[in-house]
């Protein structure tokens, strides 16, 4: 699968710029109805009286396909979704007719440094899912994930899991590694109030620094599917040891952090920094 990468810019009220690989495209109009203006064609998307539905039209520039109604709410499952996607993240159930509708609108898991969201908007919360930590490069290092409290600290060391401890008390996370992958599987249902944050983070272990590190990423997935990918290079960073890849924590709801923050010291200073002892 490959990256796709963007950033959006507002410049007026109702005027947005977007950048992806695609290349650029202007976005114009107020919220519910939005020209867009781009390499792949014009498009106009309205928001319908029903709630939960828009249309998706091409006005001008070649026709891919048959235009389709865009959800922003399952009509099969009811999921709730604060982008438009080809399929729901939830029951999968298809819900455009094919690239033809916008470039904007279309499940693209990948997300960028720094960028926060909320993880419904990808997968389903409620059911079991993994988060993949995986690089490439000549160094040793471990994959590993704290669950903190609301002050940000590992209250509970059986909280920190890795592979000298791989699995929480009630195994909500549990971890396995493989080649050059960590893989953690989340129960976020079953973990306990007082966790409000996972941190996911890759440490060097011995001699060299994140920079050593070719490529880096961490990826979702749930039902065998690619539900979020987020891409690094070791260039991205100096001579930290460590490195926070993603953050999952409570804001009313779950959200995700593409932290992507890098730490000077190695595993057990990142231990020490969230409060926890090393034994």
């Amino acid at each position: 699968m490959g990256f796709r990468f963007g950033k959006s810019f507002n410049i007026s009220p109702g005027v947005d710029i977007h950048v992806n690989t695609s290349g650029p495209s202007l976005s114009l109009g107020p919220k519910g109805t939005k020209l867009n203006v781009g390499p792949q064609g014009t498009y106009i998307n309205l928001k319908t009286p029903v709630p939960g539905l828009y249309y998706n039209k091409k006005i001008f520039g070649k026709s891919e396909g048959k235009e389709s109604p865009v959800y922003d709410e399952c009509p099969f499952c009811g999921h709730k979704m604060r982008k438009h996607w080809d399929s729901c993240p939830k029951c999968h159930a298809p819900l455009t007719g094919g690239e033809s509708a916008n470039e904007e609108g279309f499940r693209n898991p990948a997300v960028f440094k720094g960028e926060c969201g909320f993880l419904a908007d990808y997968l389903a919360v409620e059911c079991d899912f993994s988060v993949v930590l995986s690089a490439e490069g000549n160094v040793e290092y471990d994959c590993v994930c704290f669950g903190l409290d609301s002050a940000g600290k590992l209250s509970d060391d059986r909280y920190m899991i890795f592979y000298n401890q791989p699995q929480s008390p009630a195994n909500e996370i549990t971890f396995t590694s493989f080649k050059n992958r960590g893989k953690f599987t989340v129960k976020l249902g079953k973990l306990p109030s007082g966790i409000n944050k996972l941190v996911f983070a890759l440490c060097i272990d011995g001699q060299g620094t994140i920079k050593d590190i070719y490529s880096q990423s961490t990826r979702f997935y749930q039902d065998g599917k690619t539900a979020l990918e987020a891409p690094l290079l070791g260039s991205d960073y100096g001579k930290e040891k460590s490195v926070i890849c993603m953050e999952i924590y409570r804001a009313g709801e779950w959200k995700f952090n593409f932290a992507a923050k890098g730490f000077k010291g190695d595993l057990s200073d990142l231990l020490k920094s969230f409060g926890g002892e090393e034994i």
